[in-house]
């Protein structure tokens, strides 16, 4: 039996590892559980973007119908694969109770917030801990290729200005000056000064491994298969060989959160949502500036020596199998609008399971049912973003602490 600590994290991803490397600074005894090694899932090969300009949810006025339309595209960025699941049932009618536009504004009132705060964050771990995981304050540009997702983006950006961010609008052949990788003839784009960019891997592994130089424990190759509970309080965490206690437990195991609904007796609805990266060495005339590509849904990121092309959502359970159609639907997105030459004959192509909510805001806090337990998941694709913001209100939380951020919003409890 593991000996008691303050806190064990479940999950090894960039929320695990944020919560984990938060609570050892205020001073807690913590170990962190991974049941396969630091930064194995979607946290790896994410498109590495920080982005409080990205604050608007999937679950937006017509957004089922556009899902429609986009699953009889093979190569389209969403589908769900159609499946006898109660979970996926009962996950769509939320998600479309969502997709009002009050809960829209809501949502990107309150994932601004989080994640501007998240930003600054990043900022104080790189002064105060000196890591260098290759963060880059050079903004994004949100690109259009046809009139109609011109207007879109110019009015997703009126909304952002409400919340406090700043953008230039860039029209026609301003966006090649701003990056002259873009192809002439594009519509326009939003550039956004506060969105960054970094290597996630890195940040991850690096402020993991910060945690155990500031006392914090890891195990690896540890698979939690439930939690035994007395009284409505986890007792211990438990694994094939072992039972892991402590007075507080974080469950921040992205997609495969849900698994441990029943155990709990509470709801998580969260569902895997695939995404897809294709990362390549860097082309002589890359760009140098994030692009966001906003018609084909893919994310383009220089990373030093590297570019990652990210995108897809793709609702099709645990299936591991790569996608080849998707694969391509990324690249004819890149080709269509960045002049660039690149090969993909030592290209990665990686997919990475994101654990998608069904109102578009990540779930956190602790349930009713289980007083000592805080879930920490649901981040969508807003993991890289919300990592830092996510660990502080996290250990804020577990120390009955005011939070500097209002955690109302997130509670797993606007699901019971």
């Amino acid at each position: 039996m593991s000996s008691n600590q303050d806190v064990i994290v479940v999950g090894g991803g960039v929320i695990g590892v944020c919560v984990a490397y938060y609570l050892r600074k205020s001073g807690r005894s913590v170990t962190l559980l991974e049941r396969d090694h630091i930064c194995s899932g979607s946290s790896y090969g994410n498109g590495g973007l920080i982005l409080p300009s990205h604050s608007m949810p999937l679950s937006v006025p017509g957004a089922i119908l556009k899902g429609l339309t986009f699953m009889l595209d093979p190569s389209s960025p969403f589908y769900i694969k159609p499946r006898l699941s109660i979970d996926l049932f009962l996950w769509m009618l939320r998600f479309m109770s969502a997709s009002n536009y009050q809960s829209m504004r809501s949502t990107m009132s309150v994932i601004t917030n989080m994640a501007s705060f998240s930003r600054t964050l990043y900022e104080e771990i790189i002064s105060e801990e000196s890591l260098d995981f290759g963060f880059e304050r050079r903004g994004q540009i949100n690109l259009a290729s046809t009139p109609k997702g011109y207007e879109e983006i110019l009015l997703e950006a009126e909304l952002l200005a409400e919340e406090g961010l700043s953008y230039d609008i860039l029209e026609g052949e301003d966006v090649v000056i701003k990056e002259p990788s873009i192809i002439p003839g594009m519509p326009g784009g939003i550039f956004f000064h506060d969105d960054s960019h970094l290597v996630p891997n890195q940040f991850v592994e690096k402020l993991a491994s910060r945690f155990v130089e500031l006392g914090g424990i890891i195990e690896t190759n540890v698979e939690i298969l439930g939690f035994d509970i007395d009284n409505h309080r986890v007792i211990a965490a438990r694994s094939p060989q072992d039972l892991y206690k402590a007075n507080d437990f974080v469950l921040a195991a992205g997609s495969w959160t849900s698994n441990f609904s029943r155990n709990l007796n509470v709801s998580v609805p969260i569902q895997p949502a695939k995404g897809y990266s294709i990362t390549i060495d860097m082309p002589e005339n890359g760009p140098h500036i994030p692009i966001m590509l906003a018609d084909a849904k893919v994310g383009v990121t220089p990373m030093g020596s590297k570019l990652r092309f990210a995108g897809t959502l793709e609702l099709s359970g645990f299936d591991s199998n790569i996608s080849m159609k998707r694969v391509q639907g990324i690249i004819n997105g890149v080709r269509e609008h960045l002049n660039i030459d690149f090969s993909l004959d030592d290209a990665e192509i990686w997919y990475g399971m994101r654990p998608l909510s069904p109102d578009g805001l990540p779930i956190l806090g602790r349930f009713d049912q289980v007083t000592n337990l805080i879930l920490a998941s649901g981040h969508s694709t807003l993991g890289m973003t919300l990592g830092p913001a996510t660990g502080q209100l996290v250990s804020e939380l577990i120390g009955c602490d005011q939070t500097t951020i209002d955690p109302k919003p997130f509670s797993p409890m606007r699901f019971k």
